[in-house]
């Protein structure tokens, strides 16, 4: 079983504008979404491969909030609230394979359309309905680590998401990543010549553009676990 957050989005924007009749006024913008994913799996091994399957159940909110505020207290503020939730079942299947000193995997997880309630609020009136929903999109992964000694490997993952099923303005996206890792035997020598280390690096496109220009995200990472006295128990720090 697994619980895990799927999507986090929060923005807490204030501007300060004028209209075309030089009236000066705030206005706000507020967002706060999130949506979690949980996961019951199932693996069997098998004579070609290992495969696993998945049951998964998406929840969560988005609250979107939106006011104006004029300097000049006889005009009238707007201001509304818009919340929705969201839920639905989905799936994942996988396989994975170990030839000699590499292993290989691969991972479907479907499209959900994730549907719920919404509440509509203004200053003056509340409307309850049906949310517009949020569409997880189709993710194909890929895998491999290779196992270049008995303390020493490298792996390399590829992630493919089909943004473009979900909304006429967002593109299908990949992101690689990659890192070698440190993993002493358990045991042997010193405490601090226990600790296993991680590097890797990633790029990530975005499904989404500013003004009209790709996005992407580049990062490097770092880690290393410290090992606790009971065999394979120890604690992640990245």
């Amino acid at each position: 079983f697994n619980f895990s957050s799927y999507l986090t989005a929060n923005i807490d924007q204030k501007s300060d504008l004028i209209t075309v009749d030089d009236l000066s006024y705030y206005e706000n913008h507020k967002l706060h979404s999130e949506i979690f994913s949980s996961e019951i799996f199932y693996a069997f091994k098998n004579s070609i491969a290992n495969i696993g399957i998945s049951g998964k159940y998406y929840l969560g909110n988005r609250v979107e909030y939106w006011s104006q505020e004029f300097q000049d207290e006889s005009i009238f503020n707007a201001a509304y609230e818009n919340n929705q939730t969201f839920k639905n079942p989905g799936f994942s299947i996988g396989l994975s394979k170990k030839v000699n000193n590499f292993s290989f995997g691969l991972v479907y997880i479907s499209s959900t359309k994730l549907t719920g309630d919404k509440k509509y609020t203004t200053i003056h009136n509340n409307f309850v309905g049906n949310s517009k929903g949020f569409r997880i999109p189709q993710e194909i992964d890929f895998g491999t680590t290779w196992k270049m000694s008995n303390t020493f490997k490298y792996s390399l993952d590829i992630n493919y998401e089909k943004w473009e099923q979900t909304s006429d303005d967002y593109h299908n996206t990949l992101k690689i990543s990659g890192g070698f890792a440190y993993d002493t035997l358990w045991g042997y020598g010193k405490w601090f010549q226990r600790i296993p280390l991680r590097a890797g690096a990633y790029f990530r496109q975005i499904p989404f553009k500013a003004q009209n220009s790709d996005i992407n995200e580049i990062g490097l990472t770092i880690g290393l676990s410290v090992p606790l006295k009971t065999p394979d128990k120890k604690i992640d720090i990245a």
